[in-house]
């Protein structure tokens, strides 16, 4: 953190803490509606589309245009990634404090995590020390909203624009938290979240992909599952058109 330490702990540098700082707490539990909508859907089998119907339900709720639900946070980091334009070998700059799934959704992509430092208070990335981490070859910057608390995104998104990078907020950790009346993932270009058990809200694994930008849901659509939002792939009864290789990271039925 800024001047407070300019060496790793693990590499001889005095630990911030003494005391461990928690720990998860378990499973969340589900309710009674959501079992039984479990149960239809092994009872019955699937009808209809209860994942598209989930993403409608979610980006409605953050007024976005588009979601892409996918089966992990770190599956939902890597298309997001992705859907900015990275390429492997592009620099990805994040906050050097945040679950490790933020670090390994950039690494999928065979691009260069570079960890920026974190305000002394919120742990939240420091803006400041973005703006000294960008080279020539930073493709994206993701945002963590760290333990609840957004980042200072007006500084970030301003970093953003001026250096015409685009903004990832990793809001896994903040689900319908706001900044300044804005609730996370509606801010930056892409938001990225994760509904594993402990989670705000769990599908007990999952993710999603939320953005305004057509070129970036389409790209996040088909890096994803495969295919684009409108469903227009298919040729004939059996046979699709693939235009590049995703990944099949679609989220279960179940879970929806």
């Amino acid at each position: 953190m800024k001047g407070q330490t300019t060496e790793l702990a693990v590499e001889g540098g005095t630990p911030i803490f003494s005391e461990p700082i928690g720990q998860n707490l378990g499973v969340r539990k589900v309710g009674a509606e959501e079992a039984e909508a479990v149960a239809a859907l092994i009872r019955d089998g699937i009808r209809g589309d209860p994942i598209g119907a989930f993403c409608e339900a979610f980006t409605r709720a953050h007024g976005v245009r588009h979601g892409i639900a996918v089966d992990s946070g770190t599956a939902a980091v890597h298309v997001g990634v992705v859907a900015a334009g990275v390429e492997p070998g592009d620099e990805v700059i994040l906050p050097a404090i945040s679950d490790v799934g933020s670090v390994k959704g950039i690494l999928a992509q065979n691009a260069i995590p570079i960890f920026a430092d974190v305000d002394l208070h919120t742990f939240n990335i420091d803006p400041a020390d973005v703006e000294s981490k960008i080279t020539d070859r930073t493709k994206a910057i993701v945002a963590v909203h760290l333990y609840g608390q957004p980042a200072k995104m007006d500084e970030l998104m301003d970093i953003g624009r001026r250096h015409d990078i685009p903004i990832i907020e990793d809001c896994a950790q903040a689900h319908f938290a706001e900044y300044k009346g804005r609730r996370g993932g509606t801010i930056g270009d892409i938001g990225v979240f994760s509904f594993i058990t402990g989670k705000h809200m769990t599908t007990i694994t999952g993710g999603m992909v939320m953005t305004d930008t057509d070129e970036f849901a389409e790209r996040a659509a088909l890096f994803a599952v495969g295919r684009g939002e409108e469903e227009g792939t298919k040729v004939g009864m059996f046979f699709r058109t693939h235009v590049g290789l995703g990944r099949k990271y679609r989220m279960l039925p179940l879970g929806a």
